[in-house]
């Protein structure tokens, strides 16, 4: 399987925060665990599922709050593992 990623993807541990309104527009807060880091996005492990195309508000650490896309979510065991695109790039990023 060859790789298609633009940008390097780097193991990455620290807690995130996720904020998003559900269909219903109920709103989330919930916090997980990022596993990597890109420019382009993060995956992270979360106790919920988040359904994909959901607009996200990612906190990571020190960094700045950051949108961003659900591309994937799946279960793995009691969690879920969740692919997080950011609309835009970031040049840099901790």
């Amino acid at each position: 399987m060859s790789e298609k990623r633009r940008y390097l993807r780097e193991r990455s541990q620290g807690a995130v925060q996720l904020t998003w309104r559900d269909s219903a527009g109920v709103l989330h807060i919930s916090r997980g665990e990022c596993v990597d880091i890109s420019q382009e996005g993060l995956r992270v492990e979360l106790r919920e599922r988040i359904e994909l195309r959901t607009l996200v508000q990612v906190k990571v650490l020190s960094s700045p709050l950051r949108t961003a896309t659900v591309r994937y979510c799946s279960s793995q065991k009691l969690k879920f593992i969740l692919g997080l695109e950011f609309l835009q790039a970031v040049k840099r990023y901790d």
